[in-house]
Protein backbone atom coordinates (compact mmCIF):
# COMPACT_ATOMS: atom_id res chain seq x y z
CA UNK A 1 0.00 0.00 0.00
CA UNK A 2 2.66 2.56 1.06
CA UNK A 3 4.26 1.22 -2.38
CA UNK A 4 1.67 2.29 -4.54
CA UNK A 5 0.60 5.46 -2.69
CA UNK A 6 4.93 6.47 -3.47
CA UNK A 7 4.15 6.16 -6.77
CA UNK A 8 1.03 7.40 -7.19
CA UNK A 9 2.62 10.61 -5.38
CA UNK A 10 5.74 10.84 -7.77
CA UNK A 11 3.16 10.60 -10.73
CA UNK A 12 1.43 13.44 -9.39
CA UNK A 13 4.36 15.58 -9.07
CA UNK A 14 5.95 15.01 -12.28
CA UNK A 15 2.48 16.14 -14.00
CA UNK A 16 2.66 19.38 -11.81
CA UNK A 17 5.38 19.79 -12.86
CA UNK A 18 4.80 19.20 -16.83
CA UNK A 19 2.25 21.63 -16.65
CA UNK A 20 4.23 24.40 -14.87
CA UNK A 21 7.38 24.06 -17.38
CA UNK A 22 4.29 24.35 -20.18
CA UNK A 23 2.81 27.53 -18.80
CA UNK A 24 6.58 29.10 -17.87
CA UNK A 25 7.38 28.51 -21.37
CA UNK A 26 4.28 30.04 -22.59
CA UNK A 27 4.76 33.20 -20.67
CA UNK A 28 7.63 33.39 -22.52
CA UNK A 29 6.65 33.85 -25.92
CA UNK A 30 5.91 37.11 -27.27
CA UNK A 31 3.25 38.30 -29.61
CA UNK A 32 4.32 39.81 -32.77
CA UNK A 33 2.21 41.33 -35.55
CA UNK A 34 2.65 43.59 -38.31
CA UNK A 35 0.94 45.01 -41.75
CA UNK A 36 2.23 47.14 -44.48
CA UNK A 37 -0.38 48.87 -47.19
CA UNK A 38 0.00 50.58 -50.34
CA UNK A 39 -2.56 52.09 -52.84
CA UNK A 40 -1.87 54.73 -55.70
CA UNK A 41 -4.08 55.66 -58.34
CA UNK A 42 -2.35 58.29 -61.97
CA UNK A 43 -0.90 57.48 -64.75
CA UNK A 44 2.16 55.23 -63.99
CA UNK A 45 1.85 53.74 -60.48
CA UNK A 46 4.57 51.30 -58.35
CA UNK A 47 3.63 50.08 -54.91
CA UNK A 48 5.29 47.89 -52.38
CA UNK A 49 4.52 46.80 -49.36
CA UNK A 50 6.88 44.37 -46.94
CA UNK A 51 6.46 42.92 -43.08
CA UNK A 52 9.08 41.30 -41.44
CA UNK A 53 9.82 39.51 -38.02
CA UNK A 54 13.21 38.36 -36.50
CA UNK A 55 14.79 37.04 -33.70
CA UNK A 56 18.83 37.68 -32.83
CA UNK A 57 21.01 38.28 -29.89
CA UNK A 58 18.94 41.54 -29.10
CA UNK A 59 15.58 40.05 -29.45
CA UNK A 60 12.70 39.72 -31.18
CA UNK A 61 11.74 42.25 -33.24
CA UNK A 62 10.22 43.25 -36.46
CA UNK A 63 10.23 45.87 -38.97
CA UNK A 64 7.79 47.34 -41.97
CA UNK A 65 7.93 48.97 -45.43
CA UNK A 66 4.83 50.83 -47.17
CA UNK A 67 6.09 52.55 -50.56
CA UNK A 68 4.47 54.14 -53.65
CA UNK A 69 4.77 56.17 -56.32
CA UNK A 70 2.64 57.64 -58.89
CA UNK A 71 3.30 59.77 -61.71
CA UNK A 72 0.82 61.60 -64.68
CA UNK A 73 -0.88 63.93 -66.10
CA UNK A 74 -4.06 65.78 -64.23
CA UNK A 75 -4.23 63.95 -60.63
CA UNK A 76 -2.13 61.59 -58.63
CA UNK A 77 -2.51 59.78 -54.96
CA UNK A 78 -0.88 57.21 -52.87
CA UNK A 79 -2.24 56.46 -49.42
CA UNK A 80 -0.21 54.06 -47.55
CA UNK A 81 0.04 52.55 -43.92
CA UNK A 82 2.00 50.31 -41.57
CA UNK A 83 1.26 48.94 -37.87
CA UNK A 84 2.53 46.56 -35.83
CA UNK A 85 3.45 45.47 -32.18
CA UNK A 86 6.09 43.38 -30.56
CA UNK A 87 4.71 42.37 -27.07
CA UNK A 88 3.42 45.28 -25.38
CA UNK A 89 5.28 47.75 -27.79
CA UNK A 90 3.39 48.65 -30.86
CA UNK A 91 3.45 51.67 -33.48
CA UNK A 92 1.35 53.20 -36.64
CA UNK A 93 1.79 55.12 -39.45
CA UNK A 94 -0.62 56.22 -42.35
CA UNK A 95 -0.07 59.21 -45.24
CA UNK A 96 -1.80 60.55 -48.23
CA UNK A 97 -0.05 62.11 -50.62
CA UNK A 98 -1.80 63.82 -53.86
CA UNK A 99 -0.70 66.29 -56.87
CA UNK A 100 -3.10 67.72 -59.75
CA UNK A 101 -1.78 69.95 -62.83
CA UNK A 102 -0.66 69.14 -66.21
CA UNK A 103 2.10 66.79 -64.82
CA UNK A 104 2.01 65.64 -61.35
CA UNK A 105 3.65 63.26 -59.03
CA UNK A 106 3.06 62.01 -55.88
CA UNK A 107 4.87 59.66 -53.76
CA UNK A 108 5.01 58.26 -50.12
CA UNK A 109 7.85 56.41 -48.35
CA UNK A 110 7.11 54.98 -44.06
CA UNK A 111 9.11 52.26 -42.54
CA UNK A 112 9.24 51.58 -39.04
CA UNK A 113 11.64 48.85 -37.07
CA UNK A 114 10.90 47.55 -33.25
CA UNK A 115 13.37 45.87 -31.43
CA UNK A 116 13.97 45.81 -27.88
CA UNK A 117 14.80 49.26 -26.97
CA UNK A 118 15.08 49.72 -30.69
CA UNK A 119 11.20 51.75 -31.59
CA UNK A 120 12.08 54.03 -34.88
CA UNK A 121 9.58 55.59 -37.25
CA UNK A 122 10.02 57.24 -40.62
CA UNK A 123 8.15 59.08 -42.89
CA UNK A 124 9.09 60.44 -46.59
CA UNK A 125 6.48 62.31 -48.32
CA UNK A 126 6.68 64.30 -51.64
CA UNK A 127 3.97 65.92 -53.76
CA UNK A 128 4.96 67.93 -57.05
CA UNK A 129 2.51 69.50 -59.72
CA UNK A 130 3.46 72.17 -62.49
CA UNK A 131 1.36 73.22 -65.55
CA UNK A 132 -0.51 76.52 -66.50
CA UNK A 133 -3.79 77.26 -64.56
CA UNK A 134 -4.07 75.51 -61.49
CA UNK A 135 -1.82 73.25 -59.58
CA UNK A 136 -1.75 71.72 -56.24
CA UNK A 137 0.15 69.65 -54.20
CA UNK A 138 -0.30 67.81 -50.50
CA UNK A 139 0.41 65.64 -48.10
CA UNK A 140 -0.51 64.28 -44.74
CA UNK A 141 0.91 61.68 -42.30
CA UNK A 142 0.47 61.10 -39.07
CA UNK A 143 2.29 58.39 -36.53
CA UNK A 144 2.58 56.86 -32.73
CA UNK A 145 4.89 55.19 -30.92
CA UNK A 146 3.51 53.00 -27.54
CA UNK A 147 6.16 51.24 -25.20
CA UNK A 148 3.10 50.70 -23.08
CA UNK A 149 3.72 52.91 -20.19
CA UNK A 150 4.07 56.04 -22.54
CA UNK A 151 3.17 56.79 -25.87
CA UNK A 152 4.56 59.32 -28.80
CA UNK A 153 2.91 61.07 -31.63
CA UNK A 154 4.05 63.05 -34.58
CA UNK A 155 2.48 64.52 -38.09
CA UNK A 156 3.62 66.61 -40.95
CA UNK A 157 1.57 68.27 -43.69
CA UNK A 158 2.03 70.31 -46.52
CA UNK A 159 -0.14 72.35 -49.05
CA UNK A 160 0.92 74.15 -51.64
CA UNK A 161 -1.39 75.53 -54.55
CA UNK A 162 -0.47 78.28 -57.25
CA UNK A 163 -3.32 79.64 -59.97
CA UNK A 164 -1.33 81.67 -63.13
CA UNK A 165 -2.74 81.46 -66.46
CA UNK A 166 0.75 81.15 -68.07
CA UNK A 167 2.17 78.70 -66.48
CA UNK A 168 2.30 77.56 -62.38
CA UNK A 169 4.05 75.18 -59.94
CA UNK A 170 3.60 73.56 -56.48
CA UNK A 171 5.61 71.27 -54.29
CA UNK A 172 5.99 70.13 -50.63
CA UNK A 173 8.18 67.56 -49.34
CA UNK A 174 8.04 66.43 -45.71
CA UNK A 175 10.17 63.75 -43.39
CA UNK A 176 10.26 63.10 -39.92
CA UNK A 177 11.88 60.87 -38.25
CA UNK A 178 10.62 59.45 -34.74
CA UNK A 179 11.61 57.61 -31.24
CA UNK A 180 11.11 57.71 -28.09
CA UNK A 181 14.87 59.72 -27.55
CA UNK A 182 15.11 62.12 -30.91
CA UNK A 183 12.68 63.84 -32.93
CA UNK A 184 14.10 64.59 -37.05
CA UNK A 185 11.88 66.58 -38.78
CA UNK A 186 12.62 68.26 -42.19
CA UNK A 187 9.93 70.49 -44.67
CA UNK A 188 10.33 72.06 -47.66
CA UNK A 189 8.05 74.10 -50.19
CA UNK A 190 7.32 76.30 -53.04
CA UNK A 191 4.68 77.36 -55.42
CA UNK A 192 4.66 79.86 -57.81
CA UNK A 193 2.28 81.07 -60.73
CA UNK A 194 2.87 83.42 -63.51
CA UNK A 195 -0.39 85.08 -65.52
CA UNK A 196 -2.23 87.52 -67.24
CA UNK A 197 -4.43 89.72 -64.94
CA UNK A 198 -3.64 87.84 -62.04
CA UNK A 199 -1.65 85.12 -60.03
CA UNK A 200 -1.50 83.26 -56.43
CA UNK A 201 0.78 81.55 -54.29
CA UNK A 202 0.20 79.92 -51.37
CA UNK A 203 2.37 77.38 -49.07
CA UNK A 204 0.76 75.85 -45.77
CA UNK A 205 3.21 73.06 -43.75
CA UNK A 206 3.74 71.98 -40.12
CA UNK A 207 5.51 68.96 -38.68
CA UNK A 208 6.65 68.21 -35.46
CA UNK A 209 5.00 66.59 -32.11
CA UNK A 210 3.06 68.16 -29.58
CA UNK A 211 5.69 69.20 -27.44
CA UNK A 212 8.42 70.32 -30.82
CA UNK A 213 7.04 71.63 -33.89
CA UNK A 214 7.46 74.13 -36.38
CA UNK A 215 4.84 75.81 -38.85
CA UNK A 216 5.54 77.98 -42.33
CA UNK A 217 2.59 79.64 -43.73
CA UNK A 218 2.62 82.28 -46.88
CA UNK A 219 0.40 83.46 -49.46
CA UNK A 220 1.23 86.34 -52.42
CA UNK A 221 -1.76 87.33 -54.85
CA UNK A 222 -1.70 90.09 -57.39
CA UNK A 223 -4.17 91.55 -59.80
CA UNK A 224 -4.22 93.93 -62.84
CA UNK A 225 -7.93 95.13 -64.08
CA UNK A 226 -6.00 95.34 -67.78
CA UNK A 227 -4.82 91.63 -67.95
CA UNK A 228 -1.37 93.11 -67.06
CA UNK A 229 1.92 90.66 -65.81
CA UNK A 230 1.31 89.32 -62.98
CA UNK A 231 3.78 86.99 -61.00
CA UNK A 232 3.70 85.47 -57.52
CA UNK A 233 6.36 82.98 -55.49
CA UNK A 234 6.25 82.11 -52.13
CA UNK A 235 9.63 79.63 -50.58
CA UNK A 236 9.93 77.94 -47.39
CA UNK A 237 12.17 75.61 -45.23
CA UNK A 238 12.34 74.40 -41.83
CA UNK A 239 14.28 71.77 -39.62
CA UNK A 240 13.84 70.26 -36.06
CA UNK A 241 16.75 68.47 -34.53
CA UNK A 242 16.22 67.40 -31.01
CA UNK A 243 16.09 70.93 -29.04
CA UNK A 244 17.24 72.76 -32.26
CA UNK A 245 14.83 74.70 -34.66
CA UNK A 246 15.98 76.23 -38.28
CA UNK A 247 13.33 77.81 -40.38
CA UNK A 248 13.50 80.14 -43.52
CA UNK A 249 10.78 81.47 -45.33
CA UNK A 250 10.63 84.28 -48.46
CA UNK A 251 7.85 85.56 -51.31
CA UNK A 252 8.26 87.88 -54.29
CA UNK A 253 5.03 89.20 -55.79
CA UNK A 254 5.46 91.83 -58.78
CA UNK A 255 2.34 93.54 -60.82
CA UNK A 256 3.11 95.20 -64.33
CA UNK A 257 0.80 96.84 -66.47
CA UNK A 258 -2.33 99.59 -67.28
CA UNK A 259 -5.28 100.56 -65.03
CA UNK A 260 -5.69 99.46 -61.24
CA UNK A 261 -3.24 97.24 -59.91
CA UNK A 262 -3.02 95.44 -56.51
CA UNK A 263 -0.39 92.99 -54.46
CA UNK A 264 -0.72 91.69 -51.15
CA UNK A 265 1.35 89.26 -49.18
CA UNK A 266 1.64 87.89 -46.01
CA UNK A 267 3.82 85.03 -44.22
CA UNK A 268 4.43 83.57 -40.54
CA UNK A 269 6.87 81.04 -39.25
CA UNK A 270 6.31 79.66 -35.63
CA UNK A 271 7.71 77.26 -33.33
CA UNK A 272 8.17 75.60 -29.91
CA UNK A 273 10.07 79.14 -29.26
CA UNK A 274 8.30 81.65 -30.61
CA UNK A 275 6.68 83.47 -34.05
CA UNK A 276 7.17 85.99 -36.38
CA UNK A 277 4.75 87.43 -38.85
CA UNK A 278 4.97 89.86 -41.71
CA UNK A 279 2.96 91.64 -44.54
CA UNK A 280 2.80 93.83 -47.61
CA UNK A 281 0.02 95.41 -49.08
CA UNK A 282 -0.08 97.82 -52.17
CA UNK A 283 -2.64 99.14 -54.68
CA UNK A 284 -2.31 101.35 -57.60
CA UNK A 285 -5.08 103.38 -59.31
CA UNK A 286 -5.32 105.67 -62.25
CA UNK A 287 -5.10 105.41 -65.90
CA UNK A 288 -1.42 105.39 -67.08
CA UNK A 289 0.54 102.28 -66.18
CA UNK A 290 2.58 100.74 -63.04
CA UNK A 291 4.49 98.60 -61.45
CA UNK A 292 3.74 97.18 -57.80
CA UNK A 293 6.80 94.58 -55.92
CA UNK A 294 7.28 93.25 -52.71
CA UNK A 295 9.51 91.11 -51.41
CA UNK A 296 10.00 89.68 -48.03
CA UNK A 297 12.37 86.80 -45.86
CA UNK A 298 11.64 85.41 -42.59
CA UNK A 299 14.04 83.08 -40.21
CA UNK A 300 13.79 81.74 -37.11
CA UNK A 301 16.98 79.93 -35.08
CA UNK A 302 15.91 78.55 -31.69
CA UNK A 303 14.37 81.68 -29.84
CA UNK A 304 16.18 84.29 -32.45
CA UNK A 305 13.76 85.78 -35.18
CA UNK A 306 14.62 88.05 -37.87
CA UNK A 307 12.75 89.39 -40.99
CA UNK A 308 13.10 91.63 -43.84
CA UNK A 309 9.80 92.51 -46.12
CA UNK A 310 10.44 95.50 -48.63
CA UNK A 311 7.86 97.80 -51.10
CA UNK A 312 8.50 98.89 -54.46
CA UNK A 313 6.07 101.04 -56.55
CA UNK A 314 6.08 103.18 -59.14
CA UNK A 315 3.70 104.79 -61.63
CA UNK A 316 3.52 107.16 -64.46
CA UNK A 317 0.62 109.24 -65.36
CA UNK A 318 -1.73 112.12 -65.73
CA UNK A 319 -3.71 110.91 -62.55
CA UNK A 320 -2.09 108.71 -60.25
CA UNK A 321 -2.59 107.34 -56.58
CA UNK A 322 0.01 105.04 -54.62
CA UNK A 323 -0.43 103.34 -51.44
CA UNK A 324 1.27 100.95 -49.62
CA UNK A 325 1.49 99.16 -46.11
CA UNK A 326 4.37 96.37 -44.58
CA UNK A 327 5.14 95.29 -41.19
CA UNK A 328 6.88 92.88 -38.95
CA UNK A 329 5.84 91.27 -36.05
CA UNK A 330 8.19 88.85 -33.53
CA UNK A 331 6.94 87.26 -30.17
CA UNK A 332 9.21 85.63 -27.57
CA UNK A 333 8.89 85.14 -23.96
CA UNK A 334 10.47 89.16 -23.56
CA UNK A 335 7.50 90.29 -25.54
CA UNK A 336 6.06 91.66 -28.42
CA UNK A 337 8.15 93.45 -31.38
CA UNK A 338 7.13 95.46 -34.09
CA UNK A 339 7.75 97.87 -37.15
CA UNK A 340 5.06 98.99 -39.20
CA UNK A 341 5.11 101.63 -42.63
CA UNK A 342 2.86 103.12 -44.25
CA UNK A 343 2.35 105.61 -47.13
CA UNK A 344 0.71 107.16 -50.34
CA UNK A 345 1.20 109.30 -53.23
CA UNK A 346 -1.22 111.28 -54.94
CA UNK A 347 -0.25 113.06 -58.53
CA UNK A 348 -3.14 115.07 -60.49
CA UNK A 349 -1.80 117.14 -63.58
CA UNK A 350 -2.16 116.96 -67.57
CA UNK A 351 0.96 115.47 -68.69
CA UNK A 352 1.27 111.72 -68.87
CA UNK A 353 4.88 111.62 -68.08
CA UNK A 354 3.90 112.64 -64.80
CA UNK A 355 5.76 110.17 -62.07
CA UNK A 356 5.73 108.60 -58.51
CA UNK A 357 7.81 105.87 -56.57
CA UNK A 358 7.00 104.87 -53.45
CA UNK A 359 9.60 102.87 -51.24
CA UNK A 360 8.42 101.01 -47.59
CA UNK A 361 11.05 98.52 -45.58
CA UNK A 362 10.30 97.55 -42.27
CA UNK A 363 13.07 95.06 -40.88
CA UNK A 364 14.01 92.99 -37.85
CA UNK A 365 17.56 91.75 -37.41
CA UNK A 366 19.05 88.70 -35.34
CA UNK A 367 20.52 90.93 -32.80
CA UNK A 368 17.13 92.32 -32.12
CA UNK A 369 17.40 95.70 -34.12
CA UNK A 370 14.30 97.23 -35.56
CA UNK A 371 14.04 99.83 -37.95
CA UNK A 372 11.29 101.22 -40.31
CA UNK A 373 11.72 103.65 -43.53
CA UNK A 374 9.10 104.74 -45.63
CA UNK A 375 9.34 107.43 -48.88
CA UNK A 376 7.84 108.34 -51.71
CA UNK A 377 8.50 110.91 -54.44
CA UNK A 378 6.49 112.71 -57.14
CA UNK A 379 6.25 115.30 -59.97
CA UNK A 380 3.27 116.53 -61.91
CA UNK A 381 3.59 119.20 -65.05
CA UNK A 382 0.38 120.27 -66.46
CA UNK A 383 0.89 122.71 -70.37
CA UNK A 384 -3.03 123.38 -70.56
CA UNK A 385 -3.78 125.48 -67.65
CA UNK A 386 -4.76 122.70 -65.70
CA UNK A 387 -3.70 122.77 -62.13
CA UNK A 388 -0.50 120.39 -61.11
CA UNK A 389 -1.28 118.65 -57.69
CA UNK A 390 0.48 116.21 -55.07
CA UNK A 391 0.02 115.13 -51.80
CA UNK A 392 2.53 112.94 -50.02
CA UNK A 393 2.19 111.02 -46.25
CA UNK A 394 4.50 108.56 -44.56
CA UNK A 395 4.53 106.97 -41.46
CA UNK A 396 6.90 104.61 -39.09
CA UNK A 397 5.88 103.59 -35.84
CA UNK A 398 8.27 100.98 -33.73
CA UNK A 399 7.36 98.98 -30.68
CA UNK A 400 9.86 96.96 -28.49
CA UNK A 401 8.94 94.33 -26.00
CA UNK A 402 5.37 96.24 -25.96
CA UNK A 403 7.47 98.93 -24.19
CA UNK A 404 9.71 100.91 -26.31
CA UNK A 405 7.80 103.00 -28.59
CA UNK A 406 8.73 105.59 -31.65
CA UNK A 407 6.65 106.68 -34.51
CA UNK A 408 7.58 109.45 -36.78
CA UNK A 409 4.62 110.52 -39.97
CA UNK A 410 5.90 113.25 -42.85
CA UNK A 411 3.39 114.40 -45.03
CA UNK A 412 3.96 117.01 -48.00
CA UNK A 413 1.59 119.07 -50.64
CA UNK A 414 1.16 121.86 -52.45
CA UNK A 415 -0.74 122.77 -55.50
CA UNK A 416 0.86 124.67 -58.96
CA UNK A 417 -1.50 126.93 -61.34
CA UNK A 418 -0.89 128.80 -64.93
CA UNK A 419 -0.68 128.19 -68.54
CA UNK A 420 2.33 126.37 -67.33
CA UNK A 421 3.01 124.23 -63.84
CA UNK A 422 5.17 121.99 -62.48
CA UNK A 423 5.08 120.65 -59.06
CA UNK A 424 7.71 118.19 -57.70
CA UNK A 425 7.86 116.36 -54.18
CA UNK A 426 9.19 113.82 -51.63
CA UNK A 427 9.14 112.88 -48.13
CA UNK A 428 10.56 109.63 -45.75
CA UNK A 429 9.75 108.98 -42.21
CA UNK A 430 12.85 106.65 -40.29
CA UNK A 431 12.49 105.00 -37.24
CA UNK A 432 14.37 102.35 -35.37
CA UNK A 433 14.60 101.34 -31.46
CA UNK A 434 18.12 102.59 -31.09
CA UNK A 435 16.79 105.56 -30.52
CA UNK A 436 16.71 107.14 -34.06
CA UNK A 437 13.61 109.31 -35.14
CA UNK A 438 14.00 111.31 -38.29
CA UNK A 439 11.79 112.53 -41.00
CA UNK A 440 12.34 115.34 -43.76
CA UNK A 441 9.60 116.64 -47.01
CA UNK A 442 10.51 118.87 -49.60
CA UNK A 443 7.69 120.29 -52.32
CA UNK A 444 8.65 122.80 -55.02
CA UNK A 445 5.60 124.31 -56.77
CA UNK A 446 6.10 126.72 -60.51
CA UNK A 447 3.46 128.62 -62.45
CA UNK A 448 3.80 130.46 -65.07
CA UNK A 449 1.87 132.43 -67.76
CA UNK A 450 -0.80 134.82 -68.40
CA UNK A 451 -3.57 136.22 -66.19
CA UNK A 452 -3.02 134.16 -62.46
CA UNK A 453 -0.14 132.16 -61.58
CA UNK A 454 -0.02 130.79 -57.84
CA UNK A 455 2.09 128.48 -55.84
CA UNK A 456 1.60 126.63 -52.95
CA UNK A 457 3.70 124.32 -50.38
CA UNK A 458 3.24 122.48 -47.30
CA UNK A 459 5.59 120.15 -45.36
CA UNK A 460 4.91 118.38 -41.70
CA UNK A 461 7.42 116.21 -39.89
CA UNK A 462 5.64 115.00 -36.28
CA UNK A 463 8.01 112.56 -34.37
CA UNK A 464 6.84 110.34 -30.83
CA UNK A 465 10.23 109.36 -29.43
CA UNK A 466 9.19 106.89 -26.43
CA UNK A 467 6.36 109.55 -25.58
CA UNK A 468 8.61 112.67 -26.60
CA UNK A 469 6.68 114.61 -28.94
CA UNK A 470 7.74 117.01 -31.38
CA UNK A 471 6.47 118.67 -34.71
CA UNK A 472 7.66 120.78 -37.51
CA UNK A 473 5.68 122.55 -40.35
CA UNK A 474 6.31 125.00 -42.94
CA UNK A 475 3.79 126.58 -45.56
CA UNK A 476 4.33 129.13 -48.22
CA UNK A 477 1.90 130.56 -51.33
CA UNK A 478 2.96 133.18 -54.09
CA UNK A 479 0.92 134.51 -56.32
CA UNK A 480 0.69 136.85 -59.22
CA UNK A 481 -1.31 138.89 -61.86
CA UNK A 482 -0.57 140.34 -64.97
CA UNK A 483 0.26 139.60 -69.01
CA UNK A 484 3.33 137.62 -68.15
CA UNK A 485 3.80 136.16 -64.97
CA UNK A 486 5.88 133.59 -62.71
CA UNK A 487 5.82 132.00 -58.93
CA UNK A 488 7.75 129.77 -57.06
CA UNK A 489 6.92 128.33 -53.51
CA UNK A 490 9.58 125.76 -52.03
CA UNK A 491 9.21 124.23 -48.61
CA UNK A 492 11.56 121.88 -47.08
CA UNK A 493 12.61 119.87 -43.85
CA UNK A 494 15.14 118.20 -43.77
CA UNK A 495 17.50 116.12 -41.06
CA UNK A 496 21.25 115.46 -41.90
CA UNK A 497 23.83 114.03 -39.49
CA UNK A 498 21.20 114.37 -36.48
CA UNK A 499 20.54 118.68 -37.58
CA UNK A 500 17.53 119.38 -38.91
CA UNK A 501 17.32 122.16 -41.63
CA UNK A 502 14.65 124.78 -42.77
CA UNK A 503 14.07 126.17 -46.01
CA UNK A 504 10.78 128.58 -46.98
CA UNK A 505 11.31 130.34 -50.09
CA UNK A 506 8.46 131.98 -52.57
CA UNK A 507 8.97 133.97 -55.25
CA UNK A 508 6.48 135.81 -57.51
CA UNK A 509 6.67 138.35 -60.22
CA UNK A 510 4.38 139.88 -62.82
CA UNK A 511 4.17 142.14 -65.97
CA UNK A 512 2.12 144.06 -67.83
CA UNK A 513 1.27 147.27 -69.39
CA UNK A 514 -1.79 148.08 -67.43
CA UNK A 515 -1.60 146.68 -63.59
CA UNK A 516 0.01 143.77 -62.14
CA UNK A 517 0.49 142.41 -58.93
CA UNK A 518 2.80 139.64 -56.98
CA UNK A 519 2.32 138.63 -53.39
CA UNK A 520 4.83 136.15 -51.82
CA UNK A 521 4.14 134.86 -47.84
CA UNK A 522 5.38 131.93 -46.12
CA UNK A 523 5.04 130.95 -42.26
CA UNK A 524 6.73 128.01 -39.77
CA UNK A 525 6.39 126.25 -36.96
CA UNK A 526 10.07 125.10 -36.17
Amino acid sequence: MMIRNLILFIVLNCALASIIDRRSRYRRQTLVNSNAETNGSGDNVDTDASSYHFKDENGIGMNVTSLGNASGKNATNVENSVGGSVGNNSLAAAANVGSSGDNSSSSSDIFAIMQSEKRRLEMNQESIATGSGDTFAKFNANGRLDDGSQNLTGSHFGVAGGTGSEASKSEVRGSQTLSFDSLISKLAGSANAEGKGNAQSNLDMFSGSKDNNMAINGMMSGQNSNSGDVYAQVNGNGEISDESVNIYENMYGKVYGSGNSSLVGAESINSTYGDAKLFGNSNFQGNGDSALSMNSDLSQNNETASGNVVINNSARGNDTYLSGSDGIRTNSSEGENYAIGNGYVKGIGEDKNSNATQYIKSSQGDDGSLSVLSSNDAAVASLNGQDSIIDLYAKGNIVQNSDYQSAIYSNANGTASGDESSIEGSNNAFASNNGTVKGGAKVSAKGKGKGKSSAKSNVNVRKNKNGTQSENYLYGSATAIGDNTSVQSLSEINELFGYETYSNHQIASGSSKGSSSASASNSGYL
